[in-house]
């Protein structure tokens, strides 16, 4: 479903959220290519990677990064609120993009 994340810079972020049908064995953040090269969290690939992944025990996030260009710091925060709203106890956490 549909969530909202909020980076440690205090960024907001559009995000959607799935489960598996079963227990978890982890999470999933799927990352999307380059906004100006037509990049946002339903770009195809992105959208078959979240679709799949509980399929294999994974919880998914797809999100979309900031509007703004912050030179690749910026964006390293987007991608650990995503872990973030991913992670489960001890399980393993994966970054896919």
């Amino acid at each position: 479903g549909a969530l909202t994340l909020q980076t440690s810079d205090g960024h907001t972020l559009a995000a959607d959220l799935t489960e598996p049908a079963g227990p978890p064995r982890g999470g999933v953040a799927v990352c999307h290519p380059h906004p100006l090269y037509g990049g946002n969290r339903f770009h195809p690939i992105v959208d078959a990677v979240f679709r799949a992944a509980p399929a294999v025990g994974l919880r998914a996030v797809r999100f979309d990064f900031r509007a703004d260009h912050a030179d690749g710091v910026g964006e390293g925060h987007d991608v650990v609120a995503a872990l973030d709203a991913v992670a489960l106890d001890d399980l393993p956490v994966f970054v896919v993009g």
